[in-house]
């Protein structure tokens, strides 16, 4: 797709721009994509989410470096509820008209309509028999892939516009006899747009 932008028109690339920003918002997308193993609307999957967290966390400026002690087993439910909440935030400050985002200035209103809301959901999705088995492989494997990019894996210091509330996470799901709680999570993880992979240049 980066190559049909250098012969699109500034007035094709706005329009692009709105129809995939506009995807992305559909069902969130932008961080959940597809179905789960159970064949179940899938949570937290996407790769392009996977690879902004490891970016944001584990780059050159990334918390991670500091304290890798925080991320040593699995990726903090908060950090992941905030990148969460600063990708919907900034989607959401998308200006149709004029095809470009508009700057945003968090407040409150932000902290506790959108990341609170998605704290919330990560915290009882893993108290939850049926979604931890699938979101707590996803937060190992985020933790694993970021202090393995920044050669941190063995590291043992002790240091605006909201969106409609579309992707509820339905809790009275159960788990299919064939996926054992008790097996290997990460081999039960099944992600749509496969593995995860971080940028080979963030560290």
């Amino acid at each position: 797709m980066l190559d049909e932008h250098k012969t699109m028109m500034p007035m094709e690339i706005q329009e692009y721009t709105k129809a995939a920003v506009a995807d992305l918002i559909e069902g969130k997308k932008f961080l959940h994509t597809g179905l789960n193993a159970a064949g179940d609307k899938a949570h937290y999957n996407n790769t392009a989410l996977h690879s902004i967290i490891i970016a944001y966390w584990f780059g050159p400026k990334g918390i991670a470096r500091d304290f890798p002690h925080k991320f040593k087993d699995i990726f903090p439910t908060p950090s992941m509820a905030l990148t969460s909440a600063l990708s919907e935030i900034v989607l959401s400050s998308f200006d149709p008209k004029m095809g470009a985002y508009k700057s945003v200035t968090l407040n409150d209103e932000h902290r506790v309509k959108i990341y609170g809301r998605y704290a919330k959901q990560c915290v009882d999705m893993l108290g939850n028999d049926y979604h931890k088995v699938f979101l707590t492989p996803i937060l190992t494997q985020i933790s694993k892939k970021g202090l393995e990019t920044c050669n941190l894996a063995n590291h043992n210091a002790d240091t605006a516009t909201f969106f409609v509330e579309d992707d509820d996470v339905d809790f009275s799901l159960t788990l299919p006899p064939w996926l054992n709680p008790e097996a290997n999570l990460e081999d039960q993880w099944v992600d749509s747009n496969g593995p995860i992979a971080g940028p080979s240049d963030v560290c």
